[in-house]
């Protein structure tokens, strides 16, 4: 008896241990794809960026898209059943077929670390005498990151202090975080993420709030 398979259409009924998935796209733009995908391999490690207070979960899955032209992208999202959102970092189709092998990271801060923080940018007015900040204007709200360990210098009057955040929409120079457990800090620096998914990591000095 000659059996017949076809990887792309028989992918669900051959693998029993699916889940439920949505492919979220990178654009914003509300595409969301859903799928039935299998968690192949998943490591946790600690963050380079934040090491001790914030941890990755690197995670290889497998599933089929019913469409070509919906195929995944490095840095869309990927949300499993339980409801947890992971950055995908690669995703290559597999010869022949529309299955595809994703590898996703989803970073976690530490509940003792854990900080909350909504950022501001400032909204610049040309004048005659140059420009000035006029006004606030929130751009996020509810990013979560932590405070890296870092080794101070003690002959800094105000010394850095480096913050790490997780999927910020983006950060600049000149923009301000404000936590909610209290304290703001203005941003002076900013390391951009050199691998899709990795922790945001910008140099801030804390602003004094007591006028």
């Amino acid at each position: 008896m000659v059996i017949s398979w076809s990887p792309s259409g028989d992918f669900s009924e051959v693998v029993d241990t699916l889940e439920s998935v949505t492919i979220l796209r990178c654009d914003r733009q509300g595409h969301a794809v859903q799928a039935e995908a299998w968690r192949f391999e998943e490591v946790r490690a600690d963050s380079a960026q934040a090491p001790g207070s914030l941890w990755q979960t690197i995670t290889t899955w497998q599933f089929s898209l019913p469409e070509v032209d919906v195929s995944p992208v490095p840095s869309d999202r990927l949300v499993d059943a339980q409801g947890r959102c992971a950055t995908i970092r690669s995703a290559r189709r597999q010869q022949g077929a529309t299955r595809y092998v994703c590898e996703t990271v989803r970073n976690v801060v530490t509940a003792k670390s854990r900080q909350v923080f909504d950022i501001q940018r400032p909204i610049v007015v040309n004048g005659q005498g140059g420009s000035t900040i006029e006004q606030w204007e929130l751009a996020q709200t509810g990013v979560e990151g932590c405070f890296p360990r870092r080794q101070e210098d003690p002959l800094e009057e105000s010394p850095a202090i480096d913050i790490a955040l997780v999927g910020p929409d983006e950060v600049v120079v000149g923009a301000r975080l404000l936590s909610r457990r209290g304290g703001e800090y203005a941003v002076t620096a900013v390391d951009m993420p050199k691998i899709v998914g990795d922790p945001w990591v910008v140099t801030t000095v804390e602003l004094d709030t007591s006028a």
